[in-house]
């Protein structure tokens, strides 16, 4: 009986999710999504680039890569006092050490979060003239 009644329950919300599964399957809507997406990546990674030494990699996914200046504080430290601001970024050292300790990660969201992400970074770390080693071996990382 109890199986009956969770089959009865799968059917039900089978029934109810095909619109969500059909909509998974509309790929104009999806290549737009993606089209927006590699728009507002690169828009930030544009923004992003104006704050001082910031190296930037844009990639394939809804996120950019930022290596921190040498002189400016850890990432973590970094992370912490975005968080202050309510702002979420992330240490991408903690899942993958070959691009080393100052790299962060940020999601891609819409162009005021954006906006945002960099006015805050920017009052983070100053927008001042400073140096960061390139991003090149994250790259292939990235890509390979």
């Amino acid at each position: 009986m109890r199986r009956n009644t969770a089959l009865r329950a799968w059917i039900c919300w089978l029934r109810k999710g095909t619109p969500s599964v059909r909509a998974l399957q509309d790929r104009e809507y999806y290549a737009g999504r993606y089209r927006e997406t590699h728009a507002l990546r690169s828009q930030l990674a544009a923004e992003l680039r104006t704050i001082g030494g910031m190296d930037v990699l844009e990639g394939a996914t809804n996120s950019v890569l930022r290596r921190l200046p040498t002189e400016c504080p850890s990432a973590e430290e970094v992370i912490e006092r975005c968080r202050s601001h309510n702002l979420s970024i992330r240490n991408v050292f903690e899942t993958s050490a070959a691009v080393g300790p100052n790299v962060v990660r940020a999601a891609v969201k819409d162009a005021e979060t954006n906006r945002r992400v960099a006015a805050v970074l920017r009052e983070i770390l100053g927008n001042g003239q400073s140096t960061s080693m390139p991003i090149e071996g994250i790259r292939l990382a990235v890509e390979g």
